[in-house]
């Protein structure tokens, strides 16, 4: 994740989903943004549309960081 989001951009989506925040939950969306992104960039995209990914599961390879 080498792009950093900014509040701007952030209240750009805000406005565009058409929320209304108060600055506090504005302060916390901005906090949790990167770990939202995160988790989509986790997301497995090489699978045809019409798996269910909750029926899906993989062992995770023994390598790979806890």
């Amino acid at each position: 994740m080498d792009d950093k989001v900014s509040r701007s951009d952030i209240a750009a989506l805000v406005k565009w989903a058409g929320m209304e925040l108060s600055e506090a939950q504005f302060d916390q969306l901005c906090e949790a943004y990167p770990h939202a992104e995160h988790m989509i960039e986790s997301l497995p995209r090489d699978r045809p549309r019409w798996d269910e990914l909750a029926n899906v599961f993989e062992f995770p390879p023994e390598d790979a960081e806890r």
